[in-house]
């Protein structure tokens, strides 16, 4: 690790990463190699579906695709979920700044979650998630600093739906980074993940690389390892796992420490914060997220350089920014299928689905040179 005195940029990162030793075994017998070169990754284009107005919101943080074709998207800076019908056109607006009921607080959201009769929104501020019916109307909400226990609150992100029921997250915290599920006002471990010890305010830190097939199977990594594993259940042997053995880490080079050391000194000159200590990451993330199909299989997202990142990556919880361009298309069996090369600038959320005699489409948010997000989706025809 490298240490150097440089301005302080987002928040002490040592409480939000722990260490666990319960991660699963190798699976030798299931063993796949992903070998598809980045120059050969197939590049796919938005096509023309989007949403009228959503251009002019606040700050699009996501979106949720609702049954018959409708779509949620969160404005974070104006605390409130808009629904759009299956024309695109907005039909209602849930919420509003405030802590009363069925209100939120903008640095407490992150998601919304849509299920067959629900819109579910967590608020990590108020530590509590509120469910609204598809049409807007309140229906309850729940506590989850009484589902934490005497433990404390819950600092979770990726909130999604859980197939089984409830909903599905990963939680940041002291004792360290676990997928659990959100049911009845109780929380379950699903999987702990094994990370390295903190180091104080470390920046592009070893993080958790997931997600969860129709099947509430687990697909488990982390950024720093160039390999994932498809789980059943916490403890098992992986039913496989998927290696890219051309793609250990390597160490940063001088141009990429000190790229790092001008985005930290540009975010905390921008936010007039003094100099504080930082490490640098010793190697270079591998890989930054995880979509699963509907299908079947699963798509990985490969890390962009380190000499291309912008301040996104330092952002404390998530893995966004790490992430680049290139996605690893892997089938039911962890098989690298193909490599694709989505839009730059598009952040995707979640695969819609099949469309009348093709696939599922990919719907995600697309950010442009000023910084203005729109939904938008890219509909691929080949692989998967």
């Amino acid at each position: 690790m490298t240490r150097t005195w440089i301005p302080f940029v987002l928040v002490v990162l040592a409480l939000l990463v722990g260490c666990d030793p319960g991660a699963p075994g190798s699976g030798d017998d299931s063993e796949q190699m992903v070998t598809i070169p980045a120059e050969q990754a197939r590049t796919l284009e938005l096509d023309e579906w989007g949403l009228e107005g959503d251009d002019e919101l606040g700050e699009l943080a996501d979106l949720a695709l609702l049954p018959g074709g409708g779509v949620a998207l969160l404005d974070r800076l104006a605390a409130v979920v808009l629904v759009f019908g299956p024309q695109g056109r907005e039909v209602t607006r849930i919420g509003g700044l405030g802590e009363g009921p069925g209100e939120f607080t903008p640095q407490g959201l992150s998601t919304v979650v849509a299920t067959d009769a629900t819109l579910v929104v967590p608020d990590i501020q108020l530590q509590r998630v509120t469910r609204f019916t598809l049409e807007g109307q309140l229906l309850d909400s729940e506590d989850l600093a009484a589902a934490a226990g005497p433990e404390g609150g819950v600092f979770g992100v990726g909130w999604q739906a859980h197939p089984q029921g409830g909903l599905v997250l990963l939680e940041l915290s002291p004792r360290g980074q676990q997928v659990l599920r959100f049911l009845d006002g109780e929380l379950e471990s699903l999987h702990t993940f094994d990370l390295p010890p903190p180091e104080p305010n470390q920046i592009l830190p070893p993080s958790p690389v997931w997600a969860m097939d129709p099947e509430a199977r687990l697909l488990v990594g982390r950024t720093d390892r160039a390999e994932v594993s498809l789980i059943a259940r916490e403890g098992d042997d992986p039913i496989w796992t998927a290696r890219w053995p051309d793609r250990e880490g390597t160490e940063l080079s001088s141009q990429e420490e000190e790229h790092l050391e001008e985005l930290v000194a540009e975010s905390a000159q921008a936010r007039g914060m003094p100099p504080v200590s930082v490490t640098l990451p010793g190697e270079a993330p591998i890989l930054a997220g995880a979509l699963a199909h509907p299908e079947g299989g699963v798509w990985v997202q490969r890390a962009r350089p380190v000499s291309e990142m912008g301040l996104s990556a330092l952002q404390v919880g998530g893995t966004e920014g790490f992430g680049g361009q290139i996605w690893d298309v892997l089938d039911s069996q962890g098989r690298g299928v193909e490599a694709v090369r989505l839009p730059l600038g598009f952040l995707p959320r979640s695969f819609g689905p099949a469309e009348a005699g093709g696939q599922s489409c990919l719907y995600g948010i697309l950010e442009d040179d000023v910084g203005i997000r729109t939904a938008r989706r890219v509909c691929p025809q080949e692989g998967r």
